[in-house]
């Protein structure tokens, strides 16, 4: 099992990603809180790039009904990043979903998303 360092000491909401200054690549998590918390998207790359983007997203954005978006990211080598993705996208039922890598899943550490499933 791979170990990734996951953002999680304190939950960033989405809305507060146009602050961060990170030179991360990675994989990242956005899910809604809320009585039923769900996975939205788990994506990767630029953490910050993407983030941003993520955050002027209206399919992405219309989540917030059900509770506050939340994200969530670890660095990972770039030659390990489908199969971390795949892997993940094992883990959780998005609910926005690309199409699944045809990698090898690599298998890591998962982050405990608050009432996600």
């Amino acid at each position: 099992m791979m170990h990734l360092s996951w953002t999680t000491s304190e939950w960033l909401s989405l809305s507060e990603i146009e602050r961060l200054q990170l030179d991360v690549f990675g994989v990242y998590i956005i899910w809604h809180g809320g009585s039923a918390p769900r996975v939205i998207y788990i994506g990767h790359g630029n953490i910050a790039q993407r983030l941003k983007a993520h955050g002027d997203d209206p399919v992405i954005l219309a989540y917030r009904v059900y509770g506050e978006l939340l994200v969530t990211w670890a660095g990972v080598p770039v030659e390990k990043i489908d199969g971390v993705e795949k892997y993940l996208r094992s883990r959780w039922p998005e609910l926005i979903r690309d199409e699944l890598l045809d990698v090898a899943p690599i298998v890591v550490n998962v982050p405990v998303l608050t009432g996600a499933p």
